[in-house]
C-alpha cells in the first residue's frame, strides 16, 4: 500500500538521533474516485448542526484515495476510518496516542537516541524504506510530517517502557490518531478486515451491494456467519495431512554453553559419561530453557532437529548468533484430527482459506 506526502523537517530527526531524510516537494492532489454509500464525507462540510467533515480534520490524509472495490462500490481510506470507528478500533488508537502524549509530557522514561534510532530502522526495514527519499515519500503519501513520525516513535517507546498512565493529561486529536493508526499498521489491518467482511457479504449475496443503513453491521454479521459455517471432517483431515511436518509438536530443552568447543564437550559428557542434561548445564553455568512448540514456530535448523533427532539425545544447534547451543528433544507428537488442538488449528486454517477465497473472488485491491 502506498502513502501520500507532506514536506518534512529534516532537523527533527537530527535532534532525536534518527537518520535525517531529504526534503521533498509538496504533495499533489489525491486520486479522485467514486464513493461508497453513506460515508461521512458526503455530508455538506460545515452544515449547521453537523460535525466537521473528516477531510477538514485530516486535511493532508489521502482519505479520497481508492483502497478496494467490491459489490459494485469503491471504498476509500475514509471508509476504512469509519469502519475502525464503528468497531471501536479508532477509539483504542486514540487512547494509545493520548497515553503516549501524556508520558512524553510527564518526561517518563526519556527515550535514548540509540533506542530511537533502532526503532526507526526496524520501522523502515519492515516497510522496505531503504533510502531517505523512500521514507519521506512514505510519510508524505499518508499526510504525516517527519516530526509527527519521530514523535510517534518516541511516544511508542515510552508506552512500551512504562505502565499506562492512570490519568491522561493530553488528549489526541484526529491527526494524532491518524498518525497512530498509519504508523502502527492498524489502518492497513482494518482495510484487510473490511475486505474480508465484504468478501463474506458478497459470497452470501452473490455480489449484491450491502444495505446503506447499518452497512457495517451487516458486513460484520456476514463475516461472522462465514466463520461459523461447519467445516467437514474430511477437509480438516486434508489440511492436517498437508501440514503434517509443520504441525509436529515437540517438547525441547536447550542450554547455551557459550562456544562451539564447550557445546562439543557437553554433548560428549552426556553421551559418553552419562551425565544428565541438567548436571552438564549446571557445571557449565549455562543458561537453560525449555518449551513445547510446533515445528513451524522454530527456526530452520532447530526445526530440522526437533522433527528428526532421536528423543533424549543431545544435539548441537549451531547458529551465527548462538554457536554453543545444545538441545534435547524430550517428546514429539504428530498431528491428528482426533486431537482437540490439532482439530481446532486445522478448522481455523480451513475457515481462513474460505475467507481468503471469498476475498479473491469478490474484492479488487486498488492501492
Amino acid at each position: 500500500m502506498r502513502f501520500r506526502n507532506r514536506t518534512a523537517n529534516p532537523t527533527v530527526a537530527e535532534k532525536k538521533g534518527v537518520e535525517p531524510s531529504l526534503k521533498t516537494r509538496s504533495p499533489s492532489g489525491t486520486l479522485p474516485c467514486s464513493r461508497s454509500a453513506g460515508t461521512v464525507s458526503e455530508m455538506a462540510p460545515g452544515a449547521e448542526g453537523s460535525e466537521p467533515a473528516l477531510s477538514e480534520l485530516l486535511p493532508g490524509a489521502p482519505l479520497r484515495e481508492a483502497v478496494l472495490s467490491a459489490c459494485g462500490q469503491v471504498f476509500v481510506w475514509e471508509d476504512v476510518v469509519e469502519w475502525m470507528k464503528d468497531d471501536g478500533k479508532w477509539a483504542l488508537a486514540r487512547r494509545r496516542a493520548s497515553e503516549a502524549m501524556t508520558l512524553v509530557a510527564a518526561g517518563a522514561a526519556a527515550t535514548l537516541a540509540d533506542n530511537l534510532r533502532a526503532k526507526a530502522q526496524r520501522f523502515r526495514r519492515a516497510r522496505r524504506l531503504v533510502a531517505g527519499e523512500d521514507l519521506i515519500r512514505w510519510l508524505a503519501d499518508w499526510g504525516i510530517s517527519e516530526e509527527e513520525w519521530v514523535g510517534w516513535l518516541d511516544g511508542t517507546l515510552r508506552r512500551e517502557a512504562e505502565p499506562p498512565p492512570t490519568r491522561l493529561t493530553r488528549s489526541a486529536d484526529e491527526q494524532a490518531t491518524w498518525v497512530e493508526v498509519v504508523c502502527s499498521g492498524d489502518l492497513e489491518d482494518a482495510a484487510a478486515g473490511l475486505a474480508r467482511a465484504l468478501g463474506a457479504w458478497a459470497e452470501r449475496s452473490e455480489g449484491a451491494s450491502p444495505p446503506e443503513r447499518e452497512r457495517f453491521e451487516a458486513l460484520r454479521h456476514a463475516a461472522e456467519e462465514l466463520g461459523r459455517a461447519p467445516v467437514p471432517r474430511a477437509e480438516v483431515e486434508r489440511v492436517i495431512t498437508a501440514n503434517a511436518a509443520a504441525w509436529v509438536q515437540v517438547a525441547i530443552e536447550w542450554a547455551d554453553l557459550g562456544s562451539p568447543d564447550a557445546a562439543r564437550e557437553a554433548v560428549a559428557a552426556m553421551r559418553d559419561d552419562g551425565l544428565s542434561f541438567a548436571a552438564v548445564a549446571e557445571l557449565a553455568r549455562a543458561g537453560r530453557g525449555d518449551a513445547v512448540a510446533r515445528a513451524e514456530d522454530l527456526d530452520g535448523r532447530t526445526r530440522a532437529i526437533a522433527v528428526s533427532a532421536p528423543l533424549d539425545s543431545p544435539v548441537r544447534i549451531d547458529t551465527p548468533v548462538q554457536p554453543g547451543v545444545v538441545a534435547v528433544v524430550r517428546a514429539r507428537r504428530h498431528p491428528s484430527a482426533d486431537h482437540v488442538e490439532d482439530g481446532a488449528l486445522a478448522t481455523a486454517a480451513c475457515i481462513q482459506a474460505r475467507v481468503d477465497a471469498a476475498v479473491d473472488r469478490w474484492v479488487t485491491w486498488r492501492v
